[in-house]
């Protein structure tokens, strides 16, 4: 580790007691000096810090460009195109594969943008919103509240 002037300048510490009051009154002035350099220094970087924090969320969430021949897509799109693919044949289970594979069909994937298929699946089936079986992924139908529930009279006796 380089010594520092700091560390220089106390570097005979232990012979404060022979050195004259001229000698002291210029090490002290000389730290004074560097602790006003670091005072700006640390002013400085703590305005960038404050301006990095406002600015950041807005570098967190770009606003996704259109592509050509896609429309420009709501941050939830991925998610919405997996949950149509899976909703043309609820009882049908897909591979994370040929559920993209269906998104490049039907043009809504040029390619792997952003998140991966298998991870929007992943997340879909954590919220209950598909099942997630073997792994495959298939459509969860939403539960009718309108629908009578069947009760079993008897099933614990």
């Amino acid at each position: 580790m380089p010594a520092t002037t700091v560390d220089k300048l106390l570097k005979g510490l232990e012979d404060l007691g022979s050195l004259d009051l001229a000698d002291l009154d210029m090490r002290l002035a000389d730290l004074e000096d560097q602790q006003r350099v670091l005072q700006v220094k640390l002013s400085t970087l703590r305005l960038l810090r404050q301006s990095v924090a406002e600015v950041a969320p807005a570098l967190e969430t770009p606003e996704p460009a259109p592509d050509e021949g896609v429309e420009a897509r709501s941050g939830t799109w991925k998610s919405d195109a997996v949950l149509a693919v899976l909703r043309q044949d609820p009882a049908r289970a897909l591979t994370p594969v040929q559920v993209r594979n269906q998104l490049r069909a039907e043009g809504q994937l040029t390619d792997d943008e952003g998140t991966t298929t298998s991870v929007v699946l992943r997340r879909l089936a954590k919220r209950g919103k598909v099942i997630h079986e073997d792994g495959t992924y298939r459509f969860r139908e939403p539960v009718d509240a309108s629908r009578p529930i069947a009760i079993f009279e008897g099933a614990g006796s």
